[in-house]
């Protein structure tokens, strides 16, 4: 099988041809947390599975992954960068998608929906998914990301 990679400016002028085009972010972002879901689920049966999400709309994809492997049955926990109401755009909708399936469950167990990326946030993961950054990420670390 063949598989063609696209450059990060490749990728940017892809996604902002598909949003002219009327095709709305956010689609576009739950397209891909199905694909990763699928590679996924292609790959490995389920397991205790962690999401690490960033602020932008990487993070975004992640919690549709996150979403979308709950819904098939899998355990997972999210954990991101920064506080879900710090998230902008089609990041913080794919962040509502997340929480919204959670409706009641952290009030009864005391869990929390999303938790913070801390070292103890990955114990008993046995699939990690970095959606922190994309590869189109220009800046420096800082905060918890740098540590």
């Amino acid at each position: 099988m063949v598989c063609e990679l696209l450059t990060v400016a490749q990728m940017a002028q892809a996604d902002a041809a598909a949003i002219r085009s009327g095709t709305p972010g956010f689609t576009l972002m739950q397209a891909a947390g199905d694909a990763v879901v699928r590679a996924i689920t292609q790959r490995w049966s389920v397991r205790e599975t962690v999401v690490l999400c960033g602020p932008g709309n990487n993070g975004g994809d992640g919690f549709i992954v996150a979403a979308r492997l709950r819904e098939l049955g899998w355990p997972v926990r999210v954990a991101c960068l920064v506080g879900v109401d710090e998230l902008k755009g089609d990041a913080a909708l794919a962040a509502q998608v997340w929480v919204q399936g959670h409706a009641g469950e952290a009030v009864e167990t005391g869990a929390a929906v999303v938790g913070a990326v801390q070292v103890d946030c990955l114990d008993g993961a046995k699939l990690l998914v970095d959606a922190l950054f994309g590869a189109g990420l220009t800046r420096a670390l800082d905060g918890a990301a740098a540590d």
